[in-house]
């Protein structure tokens, strides 16, 4: 009977270990090679948004190689445009958020403003990714002048 119950566990400890390698011989095979930088969408997308509120939209970047990730730079070439990155370094399978704000003062109507992600990604390093709005129209002030003219003469 205890021949029978210690065969059973090494059985059970043996499976265990063959399990394990499998599992992480799929991970391992999962992530391999140089790094890859994904983005979670290539276009976010404000909606309507008032002249006069800045609005945010994050961005999921995902590292899909094997090696580190490692973003060097986000350009925002519009002053009107903001960045703020979670993480320069993306381990593998890992991520990091990529928060984008946009003011649009001074705009109206459909407006894309484009970011720059320069990363040591071998196949893409430099990404772009927008960010698009349809700014609100605020009515302007609106002068008129009259057409009558009034001609005093010569006043003493």
């Amino acid at each position: 009977m205890q021949k029978k119950a210690f065969l059973f566990i090494v059985i059970i400890i043996v499976a265990a270990f063959i399990g394990a390698g499998y599992f992480f011989s799929n991970i391992s095979a999962q992530y391999s090679g140089p790094p890859v930088l994904k983005v979670s969408e290539e276009v976010g997308e404000l909606g309507k948004i008032k002249p006069d509120e800045v609005q945010v939209h994050v961005f999921t970047l995902k590292n899909e190689g094997g090696e580190t990730l490692v973003i060097e730079n986000v350009a925002a070439p519009c002053g009107c445009t903001a960045t703020l990155l979670s993480s320069e370094e993306i381990l593998p399978g890992g991520t990091a958020q990529l928060e984008v704000s946009f003011n649009p003062r001074g705009y109206k109507g459909e407006v894309s403003q484009s970011v720059y992600i320069y990363s040591n990604d071998p196949q893409t390093e430099k990404k772009m990714i927008k960010i698009t709005a349809d700014v609100e129209h605020v009515p302007e002030p609106e002068i008129r002048v009259s057409s009558n003219q009034w001609s005093l003469g010569l006043l003493s």
